[in-house]
């Protein structure tokens, strides 16, 4: 008997870029602060001090896991809708092959779909 398995593909992006993905039957998701599902952005609390070198990247990294995981816990709901997609785009504006948070997130992403049986497939980044 045929067994059928559910399966995430990941990549991550650059929101300039979106143009690029439109017709590749990915769900583009923003990822940003201003314009972006909010479930997933930092705060303007953790970004902008970052960007002024006030907050290391390891500090970074704690903050973001920190908060991604109390608004889990406060609303699963987006995390379980973007897990059950099939094919995602994570996006935001930072440059390519730089620390951001777009990379965090995909870690997280991953081990949520471990959590839920669903295969990750990590596509990496596309520089177009």
């Amino acid at each position: 008997m045929f067994r059928s398995f559910k399966q995430l593909e990941v990549w991550t992006g650059r929101i300039p870029d979106w143009r690029v993905w439109e017709g590749l039957d990915i769900v583009f998701v923003d990822t940003t602060l201003k314009s972006g599902i909010k479930d997933f952005a930092p705060t303007p609390e953790l970004l902008w001090p970052f960007k002024q070198g006030i907050v290391s990247e390891a500090e970074y990294v704690d903050i973001y896991y920190r908060l991604t995981r109390e608004r889990f816990i406060k609303n699963p709901e987006p995390w379980l809708w973007l897990i059950n997609q099939e094919r995602i785009c994570l996006a935001c504006y930072c440059k390519h092959d730089c620390f951001c948070h777009r990379h965090l997130l995909k870690d997280i992403l991953e081990k949520l779909c471990r959590k839920e049986r669903i295969r990750f497939i990590d596509r990496g980044e596309p520089i177009w």
